[in-house]
């Protein structure tokens, strides 16, 4: 069959199957670093080369047949369709990176600077939800015993789907692989835990000092999404002011995007 056969009902009313579609939404933060970058040509060649590699056009039109076996008639109308699919990837992003942004802006735009320092851990309310035990684990053991459990599981769910895996599974993995691990320690580090949250609660409740930043995926995801708005709250008004132009570039890991490098500007 040229597409899958779970897919062939949607695809009468989208060109891309569903598998297609997950994939292309797992790359919306990378996209967006990209594009802030100014990098977003190079990017979708990118792009394009990777889906045509998981889904070759000749395969949609001619099966399994091999493309040194298709006549010169064939030749040509295999060229008219990846020109085609490769036009529709464009305007798929073009339209996808407005719903993005627009998404974005709108939930961001709607909060003062201060509130969104507080969401990626600049500033703190003293009467913000303490970390759960899940959560106070996490920090302490993720890179030693909780990340190769993580690997594992994702790289066999990534094997059983045949995709990439949405940010969404990736986040629920991690959470679900903290609390199994976090299962099989013994009482001691549990109590031990415990008393970890009561310090952190009393700190809260004092003010007497403020939490250690966050260091696991998802807040460093939320905090990567968060981004570009704070950077924009902040050096748009001083470059007014003082007439100066300004560049900031940032680059590392993207969590949902099992932790792939991407780059910022």
């Amino acid at each position: 069959m040229s597409l899958e056969a779970e897919d062939t009902e949607l695809y009468a009313r989208s060109w891309t199957t569903n598998s297609q579609r997950a994939w292309l939404e797992s790359k919306k933060s990378a996209f967006l670093a990209a594009r802030a970058a100014g990098h977003k040509k190079s990017y979708l060649d990118t792009v394009m080369f990777d889906f045509f590699e998981k889904w070759p056009e000749s395969r949609v039109l001619y099966g399994d047949r091999p493309a040194d076996g298709l006549t010169a008639e064939e030749q040509i109308v295999l060229g008219s369709a990846i020109k085609k699919r490769r036009k529709q990837l464009c305007v798929w992003y073009k339209n996808k990176s407005r719903q993005w942004l627009r998404s974005t802006t709108t939930t961001l735009a709607a909060q003062p600077l201060s509130t969104l320092l507080e969401a990626v851990g600049v500033t703190k309310k003293a009467t913000k939800r303490a970390p759960q035990m899940g959560e106070v684990y996490s920090k302490q053991a993720y890179q030693d015993k909780i990340k190769p459990v993580v690997a594992a599981s994702l790289s066999a769910q990534k094997e059983d789907a045949g995709r990439k895996l949405t940010r969404a599974e990736i986040l629920n993995t991690i959470k679900r692989c903290t609390l199994e691990v976090l299962k099989n320690e013994p009482d001691e580090v549990r109590s031990a835990l415990r008393e970890q949250m009561s310090a952190n609660k009393l700190v809260q409740m004092s003010s007497a000092a403020d939490c250690p930043p966050s260091t696991n995926p998802i807040d460093y995801q939320k905090a990567i999404d968060i981004a570009p708005k704070i950077i924009e709250h902040v050096l748009a008004p001083l470059v007014q002011s003082m007439g100066w132009t300004m560049s900031l570039f940032g680059a590392g890991p993207v969590p949902e995007d099992e932790g792939k490098i991407a780059s910022m500007a």
